[in-house]
């Protein structure tokens, strides 16, 4: 619907904006540019995306969301219809395995092995985080 609105818009004032003929000077300056503006516009272009991307990485570190998402969703998404807020963020539920052996993981795990000569997973953890959670 609204690609037909505008097609008819483009047709109905075709002739108050002279689109021919602007068609044509714009034909007339895509020609005429050099590499160098290509060079010069992708490197803008990349020095402002590290820049977003250095900005948007200190205030996820900082806040812990994203920057980008936070302005879209409080200034962008009212007038596209978009969700509403909650108060407080909702949290979803968390199971907490049980882990006799304190979070080890990794470099400990084999530190651990190497000292005591077994492992420190036994046969019961192994069947605790096999079967899933127990209600």
């Amino acid at each position: 619907l609204w690609f037909l609105l505008i097609m008819f818009l483009i047709w109905f004032l075709r002739a108050p904006l002279r689109l021919h003929e602007n068609l044509d000077q714009l034909g007339f300056f895509m020609n005429s540019l050099t590499p160098k503006f290509y060079v010069a516009l992708t490197g803008t272009s990349s020095v402002i995306s590290g820049i977003i991307l250095i900005f948007e990485w200190w205030y996820f570190h900082k806040y812990g969301s994203s920057l980008i998402e936070q302005l879209a969703l409080t200034y962008v998404a009212p007038f596209i219809g978009g969700i509403d807020l909650p108060e407080k963020p909702v949290q979803s539920e968390c199971k907490v395995w049980r882990n006799p052996m304190n979070l080890i993981r990794g470099c400990e795990y084999f530190k651990f092995m190497q000292v005591t000569g077994s492992s420190p997973l036994t046969h019961y953890d192994m069947n605790l985080s096999s079967h899933g959670p127990s209600e």
